[in-house]
């Protein structure tokens, strides 16, 4: 606020002296001398504060000091042509390396609690029997590891199939830890800092939403004629609840969740989560 207030007194100032100037038919060195200094003081504030005021938003960005996530480098070819319409379909370059221990495909959800029904918005599922996608849905777990080194601990996640990113930064979707409060030029999720876990779309490549039940049972919850609104935004995650994604520009629906979150010190080397491919 400070800032934007220097940049507005800057403003002010240089419409004063540009008035002053046009008014005054003759000025003698001593006047000109003070009015450009004047202005090039008035417009270097002005700059300065501007640059200052979009920074401090950039840090504080939902209040998370969550930046954009990094757009990937290389485009997936595992598109619904190649993959048959399915995690287990089509060209084998596209499937889950073969003996990778990041990921496991099965039929069922490979773990957690659920119940018989659709969880109401999406919510955490009540204790039950493990729970069993639609027919023919696809469920794959996949352990995404965090890049090494950065001030927010952070991975990328294929869709098409299901898969780890080809690096931490290359995905459809970036799964992200920050601590709130904390800046991305602070270490963050580090020892006893509070961790929040938030996805968000890599390159503006997938629309997210929260589920209207629990789409690992019924695909329907991922329906838009459900109440599932689709956004390009980020989304905070919680342990057990169930997120819609669609990646644009294909048929797709997928259903993600994460069962439980890593609470390894000093940093979260990775987060495993489970989705399913729903159509």
């Amino acid at each position: 606020m400070v800032d934007l207030l220097l940049a507005g007194a800057a403003v002010v100032l240089l419409v004063i002296v540009t008035v002053v100037l046009m008014r005054r038919e003759r000025l003698g060195r001593g006047w000109l001398a003070g009015a450009i200094a004047l202005i090039v003081l008035a417009a270097g504030t002005f700059a300065v504060a501007l640059y200052r005021s979009q920074a401090d938003k950039s840090d504080k960005s939902n209040g998370l000091g969550l930046p954009a996530a990094s757009a990937p480098s290389v485009a997936s070819s595992c598109g619904p042509a190649a993959t048959g319409g399915g995690a287990t379909g089509g060209d084998a370059s596209c499937q889950p390396p073969a003996g990778d221990p990041d990921v496991a495909v099965s039929g069922g959800a490979t773990s957690g609690p659920a119940s018989s029904a659709p969880a109401a918005a999406g919510g955490p599922t009540s204790a039950g029997g493990g729970a069993t996608p639609r027919s023919g849905a696809t469920v794959v777990k996949v352990q995404v590891p965090m890049g090494t080194g950065d001030k927010l601990p952070q991975g990328a996640l294929w869709l098409d199939p299901p898969r780890r990113g080809t690096d931490a930064y290359t995905g459809d979707v970036s799964l992200m830890c920050v601590s709130p409060g904390k800046s991305e030029h602070e270490q963050n999720c580090a020892g006893a800092d509070e961790r929040t876990w938030v996805i968000q779309p890599i390159a503006h490549r997938v629309t997210l939403g929260f589920s209207n039940g629990d789409p690992f049972i019924a695909a329907a919850a991922c329906e838009p004629a459900n109440g599932v609104s689709f956004v390009d935004d980020y989304y905070q995650l919680e342990a057990d609840r169930r997120y819609c994604l669609r990646k644009k520009g294909d048929t797709h629906t997928y259903a993600l969740r994460v069962l439980t979150f890593p609470k390894e010190k000093p940093v979260p080397a990775r987060l495993t989560v489970e989705v399913a491919v729903l159509d």
